[in-house]
């Protein structure tokens, strides 16, 4: 065929098949708000067939497609082409013609449209025309699935065929084939058959003019690329079907139902979700493709072995080829490529129940909140302590910091491990039952005390809260009155669960301590764990001591943390310090961060109990402070901590070291955090110094106190003016610069005699 041959659309059906790509926009001259284009078109067809004038054809200009094994798949001209099959169609129904033309019909088709398909399938093969009404009497057929009414190229192709009550100035627009042709079908039905058909067009086979697809897409401004998240829809859904046909001899019916109403809610329902969280250029396929990833993650998490019976090893998760891809480098998932479906299919994980899960989790989301803005949906699956929380169950958008060009400019919102946990959690509740604002409560404040205080930073810890929260999820639309009688022996996170389990106990005793509550969890840096307000000993406490502890804590610390005015001195820390009455206790942090408070106030429970439970601190001599520990060093190492100010110059991080008493971060390298406690040497210097015997260099003296940092202290002898060291002996530097023992009999005990010695 010539390039710029004319060809009817009858012939040109004939001729080969035609099939609308899953590139291409849902029918769009169909749509409401189309009215007067229909009107128009439509009377320009009609006006042509009245005619029938051979010399005046109504030239519907140029279709341009490829051939694709004898499929031709237009790139431009599906909007022209739909019209012109439905015309063919109505008026060969009419004509009582379909039947003897209905394989020449079904040539027309849909790529991965499964609803558009079997809609054009159906008509195909119907054959009553009896009705008036051409819409109500296919809506009203057996084989018309009522989903199909939210389809939006099914509709379109209803408003085509039917026209819709729009009007005009009180007048109604004629937008449908059947409001204009209303007799004579078998007349039009030849003309429309005929070589000589007054409606014709122009094919261009882009095969034939050497130009790739990508090539027209970009030159074409109606086309666009198809995205990998949309080929990964085309082939989740192509796998439904073929894992449904080899698990049933005989097809299930319902399964089919339930697959093709799974396929169109992908388009419909399910895209508005993703809709409110579009980026600036209107794209939803990284976040939607993200959503999907992650949920599988978690249900890979979840899944037992082929036994039935047994999880999957933490070491067996982690080889797993599917974890590895969609966890992403690094859990950064943000980045993940879709290049082929066998991924998926290889771990046997995509499942029936997975699939009615993935269905129930996002219907019973988007029933409840698609009438809701995005940031009020986000506000709901935030901890109540963080208003600001950068969790989001359903991806957002964000700038790529590592983008160099405008490609991908933006990618999805990184998801950290614990938010991983709190997106499982949140789909386990939908999965179980639809929303309820109370239940869905409770359960996000449990699920976040527990995420919270997990101390989730690996793959260890994340694995063992999903599948805490995954049994937790079995009873999450009442989840208190599960609480308070659950066995927690066995549970991940065991002092956060037998602290949740407590709390349950009180409120389903008395509801109004729900309220008191919360207040506490939300204090500061409380954050869900506030056992140490009610706790004695361990599965002992005493509610009655509540309140007077957490007004005691609401003095102490702020939002903050540490308030400024016990924060200054250090006089918090130096009280909890005073209250150690062995090793153990000392093992700790020496700051006033809130992570350090925090661990302090969980780990320590006697201690605590003495500390909260005392009277005002600020009452409390410090100077006069001696320690009880019979330990000869540790006892002068509390006393060094609770009497000086010293906890105000050390750096952060600080960690006991109790093989020579002293303070430093873990593992440094640099002498200027180290601080040595509880030693003769501090003394000594110290004295020698305020006699203005010695030196010490600045970066290692302490202001004002007897304290010195370092393992070594260098110093200048103001006697001799030379240079000296010290660290269990004493160096002088020479006049090279190098150090030499200065003597084997000089100890603290005679360093001042030696030092006067060598005037």
């Amino acid at each position: 065929m010539a390039i710029n041959q004319h060809i009817t659309f009858w012939q040109f059906l004939q001729s080969q098949k035609i099939e609308i790509p899953i590139i291409q926009r849902d029918y769009a001259q169909g749509r409401n708000g189309k009215e007067k284009l229909r009107e128009k078109f439509l009377k320009d067809l009609k006006h042509a067939l009245d005619n029938n004038d051979s010399n005046s054809k109504l030239k519907l200009d140029f279709v341009y497609g490829t051939l694709e094994s004898e499929k031709l798949q237009p790139l431009d001209g599906q909007q022209r082409l739909t019209t012109l099959w439905l015309l063919h169609w109505y008026i060969a129904f009419k004509a009582g013609k379909l039947a003897d033309n209905k394989e020449v019909f079904k040539r027309f088709t849909y790529e991965t449209r499964t609803s558009s398909r079997e809609f054009c399938h159906k008509l195909s093969e119907f054959s009553d025309s009896t009705s008036n009404n051409i819409v109500s009497h296919i809506q009203n057929q057996t084989w018309f699935y009522s989903i199909w009414k939210q389809d939006p190229t099914i509709q379109a192709m209803l408003n085509m065929l039917g026209g819709t009550d729009i009007c005009e100035k009180d007048v109604d627009i004629v937008d449908g084939i059947e409001e204009l042709f209303t007799d004579n079908f078998e007349y039009y039905w030849n003309i429309l058959i005929s070589e000589n058909c007054p409606i014709v067009f122009y094919y261009m086979p882009l095969n034939e003019l050497k130009l790739s697809d990508d090539l027209y897409i970009k030159m074409n401004a109606r086309g666009k690329p198809l995205t990998s998240f949309e080929n990964f829809k085309a082939d989740l859904v192509g796998f439904m079907k073929s894992n449904n046909e080899d698990n049933n001899t005989n097809i299930d019916k319902s399964s089919i139902s339930d697959i093709r109403s799974f396929e169109h809610k992908l388009d419909t329902d399910w895209t508005d979700i993703f809709w409110k969280n579009k980026s600036e250029n209107f794209k939803i396929d990284e976040i939607y493709f993200a959503f999907f990833n992650r949920y599988f993650l978690n249900k890979l998490i979840t899944a037992k072995k082929t036994n039935g019976k047994d999880l999957l090893t933490q070491k067996e998760i982690e080889s797993n080829k599917l974890f590895r891809y969609l966890y992403g480098e690094s859990s950064n998932d943000t980045k993940v490529k879709y290049n082929s479906f066998d991924v998926y299919k290889s771990e046997k994980l995509l499942n029936k129940e997975l699939f009615e899960g993935l269905n129930q989790t996002l219907d019973n989301f988007y029933s409840a909140f698609k009438n809701i803005s995005k940031n009020e949906i986000n506000t709901k699956f935030y901890p109540s302590w963080d208003v600001n929380s950068t969790f989001r169950f359903i991806p957002e958008y964000v700038e790529n910091s590592t983008n160099n060009n405008n490609e991908h400019k933006y990618i999805p919102s990184l998801i950290t491990q614990p938010q991983r946990v709190v997106f499982h959690a949140i789909c386990c509740y939908f999965e179980n039952n639809q929303y309820d604002e109370i239940s869905f409560k409770q359960w996000m404040r449990v699920v976040w005390n527990i995420v919270e205080n997990a101390n989730i930073n690996n793959n260890e810890s994340m694995i063992g809260s999903i599948r805490l929260i995954t049994d937790l999820s079995r009873n999450a639309h009442n989840i208190y009155i599960h609480l308070k009688d659950r066995d927690i022996s066995k549970d991940f996170a065991k002092d956060q669960m037998e602290e949740e389990k407590e709390k349950a106990r009180k409120i389903n005793e008395d509801s109004t301590w729900e309220e008191k509550i919360i207040e506490a969890e939300n204090w500061s840096f409380f954050k869900g764990a506030i056992r140490f307000l009610f706790r004695i000993e361990n599965n002992t406490y005493e509610w009655d001591k509540f309140s007077n502890r957490f007004e005691k804590c609401k003095i102490y610390f702020n939002n903050e943390g540490v308030a400024p005015e016990y924060k200054e001195k250090s006089i918090l820390l130096r009280f909890l310090i005073s209250k150690f009455n062995k090793l153990d206790h000392f093992k700790m942090f020496y700051d006033n961060s809130n992570s350090s408070w925090k661990l302090n106030l969980l780990r320590y429970r006697n201690v605590i109990n003495s500390f909260l439970d005392s009277d005002n601190i600020k009452d409390f001599d410090f100077s006069s402070f001696e320690s009880v520990i019979q330990d000869t060093k540790l006892h002068f190492f509390q006393n060094d901590l609770v009497r000086t100010e010293i906890l105000n110059h050390i750096c952060p991080g600080c960690l006991f070291h109790d093989w020579n008493y002293s303070l430093y971060p873990y593992n440094t390298k640099t002498q200027t955090k180290i601080y040595l406690l509880a030693d003769k040497r501090n003394q000594i210097l110290s004295e020698l110094e305020n006699e203005n015997i010695i030196r010490v260099d600045d970066w290692q003296r302490i202001e004002k106190l007897p304290f010195y940092r370092g393992w070594e202290i260098y110093f200048t002898n103001q006697l001799n003016n030379k240079k000296y060291q010290w660290r269990n002996k004493l160096k002088v530097q020479s006049e090279s610069g190098e150090w030499q023992e200065d003597s084997n009999s000089v100890d603290l005990s005679n360093l001042r005699e030696h030092l006067q010695k060598q005037n």
